[in-house]
């Protein structure tokens, strides 16, 4: 078996299985990965575009708020990118804040209509880069991570765009949460049955489920110093389109039945405090 493509340090392991979908976790990091038999999963070219356009833009306002909670937060940071970019939700939030900003998106059609709105916008894969090295204060990755073939080599690749002593903010959904495990319960209580939630969690586009501490360790092995991170709250949708909606196939057959369904769930997380992602943050080392 081929070594772990975040940590680099152990072979995963068989975790679940969703049919010719099946989930592997790293014994090392703790990060588990959708694998798909016959060959590589689909990549989406315009994922963002999927989402209705209110919901980028509120969920982008949320993103700034939970990193200007934070010591030292925002203070000191002039020019800024955001790693998959979309059409611009962030750059919008970042530049009304008073910051330069940038970013780089896969999707052509993303990209441009973030240039459209003034944006400095490189396209191409997070993986490559493609922006100049050492030239930012701060760089976003906002709900990415999980969506690509070669995480580590994007944590490269945004290391090298920040200059020494940058500041990098990743939300990304968290391995081991509740949401995880009782998707994990339902799988092998039903054999297999109830693959719902198992489904929502990893996906052919949600590939990848991180663990903080192991996030954090491959961080540090990357050149970043001073990485803290945090469970939060982060939901992307409005609260009746998870079951069903735009991204996710239907639980239930039933338009209003999902609708009802995906409401109770986000309801039940608010106020359980069901954390389903991790904040990360980092400093790129001086040298």
């Amino acid at each position: 078996m081929s070594a772990c493509p975040l940590c680099r340090l152990a072979a995963p392991l068989p975790y679940a299985s969703l049919g010719i979908l099946a989930v592997e976790r790293c014994p090392a990091c703790r990060v588990t990965r959708v694998t798909e038999a016959g060959g590589p999963p689909r990549r989406e070219a315009d994922y963002a575009g999927r989402y209705l356009r209110e919901s980028s833009a509120d969920k982008a306002r949320r993103c700034w708020d939970l990193v200007a909670t934070t010591a030292p937060g925002w203070s000191g940071v002039r020019r800024l990118l955001d790693v998959g970019c979309g059409g611009g939700a962030f750059l919008d939030v970042a530049r009304a804040e008073g910051l330069e900003t940038a970013g780089i998106e896969l999707s052509p059609e993303a990209a441009a209509v973030a240039r459209r709105a003034g944006h400095r916008v490189a396209t191409g894969s997070a993986e490559e880069g493609g922006l100049v090295a050492g030239t930012f204060d701060a760089a976003t990755m906002w709900d990415l991570l999980e969506h690509l073939d070669d995480p580590r080599a994007a944590l490269v690749a945004a290391r090298n765009a920040l200059a020494p002593g940058g500041r990098l903010w990743i939300v990304t959904p968290m391995a081991g949460s509740a949401w995880d495990r009782a998707a994990v319960l339902a799988l092998g209580a039903s054999g297999g049955r109830l693959d719902s939630l198992a489904r929502m969690c990893w996906s052919r586009e949600h590939r990848f489920r991180f663990d903080p501490r192991g996030l954090a360790g491959t961080l540090r092995a990357l050149g970043f110093r001073d990485v803290k991170h945090r469970p939060v709250l982060l939901l992307s949708l409005r609260p009746d389109r998870y079951a069903g909606g735009e991204v996710m196939a239907t639980w239930t057959g039933r338009q209003g039945w999902d609708a009802a369904l995906s409401r109770a769930g986000v309801r039940l997380a608010s106020a359980l405090r069901l954390h389903n992602k991790t904040l990360v943050e980092a400093v790129r080392s001086e040298t």
